[in-house]
Parts: structure tokens; sequence; C-alpha cells
């Protein structure tokens, strides 16, 4: 519950509950006596109370001491209009104090405060990143994906194959471009362990983008890359898919059924319909299922 502006308390009311909130936390901030919290808890949500209680835990570095009782009461604080507040009291923390509020953090990124607790591993090394996974996991759904790739900007794919689903949630968080740039010029043997995280940048708008790691490849070269084509025929890429068939025969065809019905589907039937020109009947007998689908997915002229 807020206070309404009628009930913003005068300055001698303030520093009556100040005070009285003061003795409560006399020894070792003792604050979350739950009578207290139930009575006057929209009190907390008064900023410049909620600034003075922010100021005392900073100015006596009661963070660092790790009182389960100041965590209960922040837990019970925090909100979107809290968020960033209660991270400023981590800023310039070592991680090492910081471990035991992981879970603290993870509420605070998921209430808007995703970037502001990014901050507090900017130019971090990825080993001192390795017991932190879930806050970043947190940071990248909620709205700082780019600001966690930051942290493996010029990384090899070899430092990086321990955090593949981070990167999957960096991908799906609004980050897929930039997950992208690790894999530019890189040979698909080389990818055979990343078709996860690549599948989720290609489901989130660069699917096309993604397509560039397949340009000039033989169909051989492509055979077990197979389910994803058909993710990137159905996510946009449908048009740069088909380029990979260009001037193919029939025979060479007869195990990528699938894949052309995907990018029929996905918006190049006239397209896969060039593969059929100037064929005879018997030529296209075992195609009728596809053909129909083609027809059905607008190449019904065609």
């Amino acid at each position: 519950m807020y206070l309404k502006q009628e009930q913003v308390p005068d300055m001698e009311t303030f520093d009556s509950i100040r005070e009285n909130f003061s003795k409560k936390i006399e020894e070792k901030w003792k604050v979350v006596d739950p009578s207290f919290l139930e009575v006057d808890r929209s009190i907390y949500h008064y900023p410049e109370f909620r600034k003075r209680i922010f100021r005392k835990i900073k100015e006596e570095n009661l963070v660092k001491e790790k009182d389960e009782e100041i965590k209960d009461f922040l837990f019970k604080l925090v909100n979107e209009n809290t968020a960033k507040e209660v991270v400023e009291l981590f800023k310039d923390k070592p991680l090492e104090e910081l471990k035991d509020w992981d879970d603290l953090l993870e509420i605070c990124a998921r209430r808007e405060a995703a970037k502001q607790v990014m901050e507090l591993f900017k130019d971090k090394s990825l080993d001192q990143l390795e017991d932190w996974e879930g806050v970043l996991q947190r940071c990248a759904s909620w709205g700082a994906a780019k600001e966690v790739m930051e942290l493996f900007k010029d990384k090899s794919l070899e430092e990086l194959k321990d955090w593949k689903n981070l990167l999957g949630s960096c991908a799906l968080g609004g980050a897929a471009k930039e997950v992208m740039e690790l894999f530019k010029g890189k040979q698909l043997d080389q990818l055979e362990d990343w078709k996860g995280v690549l599948q989720r940048c290609a489901s989130w708008g660069v699917a096309k983008q993604v397509m560039e790691l397949f340009k000039d490849k033989s169909l051989e070269e492509l055979e077990d890359w197979k389910n994803l084509l058909e993710s990137y025929a159905y996510a946009g890429a449908a048009k740069e898919v088909m380029e990979l068939f260009k001037g193919k025969q029939l025979d060479q065809l007869e195990n990528w059924k699938s894949v052309l019905q995907r990018c029929a589907r996905g918006g190049a039937a006239k397209e896969v319909m060039e593969l059929f020109k100037d064929k005879s009947l018997e030529e296209l007998e075992d195609w009728k299922n596809l053909l129909e689908s083609y027809a059905y997915a607008g190449a019904a002229k065609e």
C-alpha cells in the first residue's frame, strides 16, 4: 500500500516515525518486526524515508555483514520503484561480498533494474562470473541482454563453450545480432556444438544473418543442418534457404523435401516451384504431396 499525498507525514510526525524505527535497528538493525512492517510498511515507499534507510545501510556497510534480517527487509521493500535504489547499495562492492545477495539481485533485475545490476559486473573476466550465471540470466531476460553480451566481446568460441545457455537467453532477450557477431567468419565444423544458440538467434529476427553462414555450401556439407534450415525458413529466411537449392536437380533434393515444404509455407512457394519448371509429370510423380503444399502456400498458378 502506498501513501496518498494527504497521508505523507509532516516532519514532526516523520521524525517521530524515524526515531521509532531507529530504536528498532540499534542492535544490528533488526528491522524485520512483522507487526511493525504490517502496520507501517507503506512508509517505506515514501522516497525521503527510503533514502534515509538506504543511507544508514550504506554508511554502516551493513550489506557486507550479510545480516539476514536486513536482507529480508530489502526483499520486502524491492519493487519496480525501488529496485534501482536497492542496487545502488551494492555499487563498488567486490563480487565476493555480493555472493550472498545473488537472489536479491535477481529480484532487482526482474524489477526493472537489470541494467543497473549489470554495472556490478562491468569489466569482470569470465572466470570471475562463473558463480553468477543465474543473475546474468535474469538480466538477459529482463532488458539487459546487450549489456550481458558486452562481457563476451572479443572472446573465442572455446572460451564461451560453458556459456551457451546464457548466450541463448541473450538471443531471446533482444541481442541476437550481438550473439551472431561471435560466429562471424566461422566454419560449419566449428559450429556443430552451437546449433541450439543459432536456432534461438534465427527465431528472434536474425534468420537472414544466420543464413550467411551457409552461403556457398554444398548440400552434402549441410546434411546435418536440416532441422535448423527448416527453422530458418519458417523464421523469415525462406528465400535465403532456397538459394541453397538453386540449379539443383530433383534427384539431389530427395532428402530435402521437409526443408522445401517449410520454404513453401514460409513465403517462398514460387521459388520452390522454379525447381519443377519444364519437368514432365513422370519426373514429378514422387513430388505430389509437396506440390499440393506449394499450391496451398501461394503457388497454385505455377
